[in-house]
């Protein structure tokens, strides 16, 4: 079927490839960099080629959708009662498009803003599922002002993407600038259908 096929090779920029960038997308996970390097090991091990991008891309491509896949099993109650079968992604898709819009779009700005605090105006369903996205990978502390986190609180925290789900947003694999997450929700807010994404769908978006 058309969503089996192959994402065309330029669908992932370059920043993406080579051995620091796949590294730094593992982020010392063991099941991701198994996923993303044993194929390579297995194909080249023991000859002198040089890896292509293309092979590169077409893996690490495959490996999020894989992942996106899992995540979407995380189910969020939509605290206003309108989205029925909302799933981690949609927030995900309402941030990724936030950040997106900081790096790539019409004005330049030198500290995009592409980390989120969990402010107390976010809604408690929406905490809960970041929580368990977090158990997930999907999402990396950076500080824990409140000191809650370790009562299974994660208000206050200051949180980023994992990398390797910046390129579905053309993100780059850095820090940046600081926003409350209740404003980024009510700048954008979860669409009230969504069908299941597939790989062409994950990587066509970015390939412009």
């Amino acid at each position: 079927s058309q969503g089996e096929r192959p994402p065309s090779r330029k669908a992932l920029a370059d920043i993406y490839l080579g051995y620091d960038s796949l590294l730094t997308m593992c982020e010392g996970n063991p099941r991701i960099t198994i996923s993303l390097m044993r194929p390579l090991v297995r194909r080249y091990f023991g000859t002198s080629k040089v890896i292509p991008f293309e092979d590169q891309a077409a893996l690490v491509e495959e490996t999020i959708a894989k992942y996106v896949s899992l995540l979407s099993t995380i189910r969020v109650v939509d605290p206003e009662n309108n989205i029925q079968n909302m799933s981690i992604i949609d927030l995900l898709e309402v941030m990724g498009g936030f950040f997106s819009s900081e790096v790539n779009g019409p004005a330049f700005k030198a500290e995009p803003l592409l980390t989120f605090q969990i402010d107390n105006a976010v809604p408690k369903e929406y905490v809960d599922a970041i929580g368990a996205a977090i158990n997930q990978g999907a999402f990396v502390m950076l500080s824990d002002e409140s000191g809650l986190f370790d009562h299974g609180s994660i208000k206050g925290a200051r949180l980023r993407f994992s990398y390797l789900l910046c390129p579905l947003y053309h993100l780059p694999l850095t820090i940046g600038g600081q926003v409350q997450l209740s404003r980024v929700l009510s700048i954008r807010r979860p669409r009230s259908s969504r069908r299941a994404l597939t790989q062409d769908d994950l990587f066509n978006r970015v390939s412009s």
